[in-house]
């Protein structure tokens, strides 16, 4: 994975055992010790961590709970001789870490790796306000100082503390009781080719009120809708395009996941694709304009804030569902479909990211969707007889 890659990646981490925000750069160039100790304090407690993968700290982005982290770059970068000079000479034994500086969104930052080493790390003599032999680690987003019990444990080679794990995986579902899974789904999808508006026959007539005069009682007035013909042609071309899938993700592993997130990146979707959600697939066309004010029940539908989130990017689109907690070996299910309008034959990729707060590393998987696409020619009167048997 190249840097840009893991920091893309890490922006949808929380801060935890291996992972830190900065918004801004170390003080270090000019600095007095107290605000030199910073650095120090963070490589030593991170080499310290109980973790099993390894750890980063990342400068210049800013931590949003629960949401992707915020990029805001950094104009003042640390040369890695430097700092490593100033760290190995005031510990116990040689820490192996590295700075770098990436562009990412346009914008540089600082990223700073350690790998799972063995422990434990200690500064040989008192430094500002931190103080020699005492053993600090990060716990969880904070840093502490290592109980003796902790300490003894750090003897070995391993940096692992014996623990259990969730094993997440994503699964597209199928079936009447959505009871297969799919790493791979067929669709089969006609474009129709529908007659130009204007070809289209008025429906009934627009004017005229059951109450009579223009200013009759607007409680539920009711017209003919001249251009219903047209209107559902287009809602017939739209209809035919659309197809949805469902989520499944299943922890097989020995430990319950929290806060479980998937993230779906879709790639490979053809010009003029869309992915919208249930509430807003096309309605068909009435053929009587009822007027009864605002409906404020379909206004309230719109903004009800849910688990599922579409976001256009520049590559495609980015979909975000959240599944909350899920027990060991249990399979939760999303109830709402993601929703696609595919005009034409094309295979799409989607990759897959896992993210929960009990996954040391985020998971990362790919499924395809994989649609054909066939074109039909409608005549005017075939979409009239349609509009007349599906009302």
């Amino acid at each position: 994975m190249s840097n840009e890659d893991l920091i893309n990646t890490l922006l949808y981490e929380d801060e935890s055992t291996t992972l830190d925000f900065k918004s801004e750069q170390y003080r270090f160039i000019k600095a007095n010790d107290h605000e030199k100790a910073e650095l120090l304090k963070d490589v030593i407690a991170f080499s310290n961590a109980w973790r099993r993968s390894d750890a980063y700290i990342l400068i210049g982005v800013r931590e949003v709970k629960g949401e992707k982290a915020i990029v805001e770059g950094i104009t003042e970068h640390l040369d890695d001789a430097q700092i490593q000079e100033f760290i190995q000479y005031k510990v116990n034994k040689p820490i192996r870490f590295s700075y770098s500086t990436i562009e990412i969104e346009g914008k540089k930052v600082g990223l700073i790796s350690i790998p799972v080493q063995e422990r434990p790390f200690y500064l040989k003599k008192d430094f500002a306000h931190l103080k020699a032999h005492s053993v600090y680690l990060r716990r969880g987003s904070s840093t502490a100082i290592a109980l003796p019990e902790e300490i003894a444990k750090m003897g070995s080679n391993h940096n692992i503390e014996p623990q259990k794990s969730p094993v997440l995986q994503v699964f597209i579902v199928s079936g009447e009781h959505d009871e297969i899974r799919l790493d791979e789904k067929s669709y089969e999808r006609e474009y129709p080719i529908i007659p130009d508006v204007d070809d289209f026959p008025l429906y009934g007539d627009s004017y005229g009120s059951p109450f009579g005069g223009m200013y009759a009682p607007r409680v539920a007035l009711n017209f003919k809708n001249e251009n219903y013909y047209s209107e559902y042609a287009k809602y017939w071309q739209q209809k035919q395009q659309i197809l949805g899938f469902k989520l499944e993700v299943e922890n097989s592993g020995n430990s319950v996941a929290r806060d479980v997130k998937v993230l779906l990146d879709l790639h490979g979707l053809p010009e003029g694709s869309e992915v919208f959600y249930m509430r807003d697939i096309p309605r068909a066309p009435q053929k009587e304009i009822e007027f009864r004010g605002v409906d404020f029940a379909s206004i309230h539908s719109k903004i009800i804030k849910d688990d599922l989130k579409i976001i256009k990017t520049h590559f495609g689109y980015q979909v975000s569902i959240k599944f909350g907690k899920v027990q060991t070996h249990e399979s939760l299910k999303f109830d709402e479909y993601v929703c696609l309008k595919i005009p034409k034959t094309c295979k799409i990729s989607i990759d897959v990211t896992i993210y929960s707060d009990d996954l040391e590393k985020p998971e990362k998987s790919n499924l395809e969707l994989n649609v054909v696409s066939s074109h039909k020619y409608y005549s005017v009167n075939e979409i009239i007889e349609l509009s007349e048997s599906t009302n």
